[in-house]
């Protein structure tokens, strides 16, 4: 019920006139049989806030509650790839089409940095897997499923969905101050949407983006970098092809991709030359 989201352990934010937010946890919660409420929290600096409320106040999100925090699993998370919980929405999405006919959607949001991308694209990725898994059988198997999946078990239009993230990125995000790989577009509803047929068979998939930060391409800010393509076309294009386009592997030599200074690129752990590739290979898809 949603009126437990507040239970007894979980980890919140209080606005402060001082510190803007004070970090605290649920120590107690009282329930009464006339729906109302009283949580008691303690904050960081060991102060107990007592807040009394309702169940009908806390489902509705009524102004004032205290904003959840991320559990401890996603703040020790570096890879957000290792939390399972990522695809069970799209999970239950293709579950619920399979069984009801009916189309499904669900929204991720959150601050930049919080994850949104990474998450859409793991559960999109996820969820067109899950579609080719649950839907084909190799002729030799019996019904255990698949433990790996391949782009060769795919049909030419699911892995034209699939290649469409690398494009996306390449075109859509750069690396900003809190974020290394930000999209800096909006996403409508549709984008990510897949369409299926009767037989749930993967048919064609939406793409809407909207808001394209063009201030980007002419100014960015200390620290963060243009769009990733632009990187990729100096590190990874062939030799002959940078002299026809007149770029450079040196960036410094370019004012619209050198304004974050010297700490802005390269990212650490990125390759763009190899980024290059998997972008091109995505284009070709």
């Amino acid at each position: 019920m949603a009126e437990n989201i507040y239970s007894k352990g979980t980890r919140v934010w209080f606005e402060d006139k001082d510190h803007a937010w004070i970090s605290a946890e649920v120590f107690s919660v009282t329930k009464s049989n006339d729906d109302t409420i009283k949580l008691v929290f303690v904050d960081e600096r060991g102060k107990e806030i007592t807040l009394n409320t309702t169940g009908k106040e806390i489902k509705e999100g009524k102004e004032g509650l205290p904003h959840l925090r991320n559990p401890p699993l996603l703040e020790t998370a570096d890879d957000l790839a290792t939390l399972s919980h990522l695809n069970e929405p799209s999970e239950d999405a293709y579950t619920a089409m399979r069984k009801e006919g009916m189309g499904a959607d669900y929204h991720r949001f959150g601050e930049s940095g919080a994850g949104k991308t990474e998450s859409l694209t793991l559960s999109f990725t996820g969820k067109v897997h899950h579609a080719i898994s649950g839907i084909r059988k190799p002729p030799d198997s019996s019904n255990k499923p698949k433990t790996k999946f391949s782009l060769d078990d795919s049909s030419e239009i699911e892995r034209q969905i699939l290649a469409t993230n690398p494009i996306l990125e390449a075109f859509g995000n750069a690396k900003t101050t809190r974020n290394d790989n930000s999209s800096r577009f909006g996403k409508y509803i549709q984008n990510k949407k897949i369409l299926f047929d009767g037989k749930q068979e993967i048919v064609g998939a939406r793409i809407r983006t909207y808001l394209l930060e063009r201030s980007r391409i002419v100014f960015q800010p200390l620290t963060e970098r243009n769009y990733h393509i632009f990187y990729q076309l100096c590190a990874g294009a062939p030799v002959k092809e940078r002299k026809d386009l007149g770029l450079d592997s040196d960036i410094t030599k370019f004012f619209y991709l050198k304004q974050g200074g010297p700490s802005s690129t390269p990212i650490a752990g990125v390759d763009d030359a190899e980024e290059f590739r998997a972008t091109q290979q995505a284009l070709s898809t």
